[in-house]
């Protein structure tokens, strides 16, 4: 799957083509993400405006990949709907979840 990666200004900074099944990536920007990966993969990010969540397989969850891109660019369209939903209060939190 090809995901073009924008930065949170709207500029374009490359492309990823990732295989979920295989957890691969390769293409233009394959390092940057490789470079988040070494940071925070198997780790948690901080997404929204007061939520972590865990990223413990990014290369192989679509989840985990948006939250991980998400960290630097703007999520993918091709991965919008992975995202987790935003806990409304802190009794909806789920498993690794802090706020």
């Amino acid at each position: 799957m090809r995901l073009e990666l924008v930065t949170w200004s709207g500029d374009r900074a490359g492309s990823i083509d990732w295989d979920p099944e295989r957890g691969t990536i390769d293409g233009p920007a394959a390092d940057q993400v490789r470079e988040l990966l070494e940071i925070f993969g198997g780790r948690s990010v901080h997404f929204g405006s007061a939520a972590t969540f865990d990223v413990p397989d990014p290369l192989h969850s679509r989840r985990d990949m948006a939250l991980l891109l998400a960290v630097a660019w703007r999520v993918p369209e091709e991965l919008m709907n992975d995202l987790p939903p935003m806990p409304a209060t802190p009794d909806d939190l789920a498993p690794g979840v802090v706020i």
